[in-house]
């Protein structure tokens, strides 16, 4: 979404992706826009749905899809001759090893990391937060608090 993109914006990344829903990649705040037709060496995908099969679309031969969640389409179709003419490792992951998670903690420590969190509610308000989840509304992290 815009708001999303807006968000996004402020917190000065070097580079931003978006995917639309026609499932064409642009460069928005390079002013760019359309498809992005640069081949990738890495794609980690949170969300699943369509955004898998637009992306691995997008995959240099050679190159490792890493799938993390698949919160938008458990199920998707693969086309296994473009995968091993491509040569393409998919691998998935359900959690992180314990060293992976103390690094993440030390960053947190030492504000190498800085989670974006726009929502403060009371636990009575949480199906509030829900319905931002549900709705693709919520930017960033909600804290729930007693």
């Amino acid at each position: 979404s815009e708001n999303k993109l807006a968000a996004a914006e402020t917190l000065a990344p070097s580079e931003i992706v978006v995917l639309d829903s026609d499932g064409a990649f642009r460069y928005p705040a390079d002013g760019l826009g359309g498809s992005l037709m640069e081949e990738v060496d890495l794609v980690i995908d949170t969300a699943g749905g369509e955004f898998f099969d637009s992306a691995l679309r997008r995959l240099r031969p050679g190159g490792r899809f890493v799938v993390v969640g698949a919160h938008a389409g458990e199920i998707r179709p693969l086309n296994l001759v473009r995968l091993y003419r491509n040569e393409h490792s998919i691998i998935g992951t359900a959690r992180a090893r314990g060293e992976e998670i103390r690094k993440v903690l030390r960053g947190l420590g030492d504000g190498t990391y800085r989670p974006v969190m726009t929502k403060r509610v009371n636990l009575g308000e949480v199906h509030n937060v829900h319905h931002d989840i549900e709705a693709r509304s919520l930017i960033g992290k909600a804290v729930i608090v007693p």
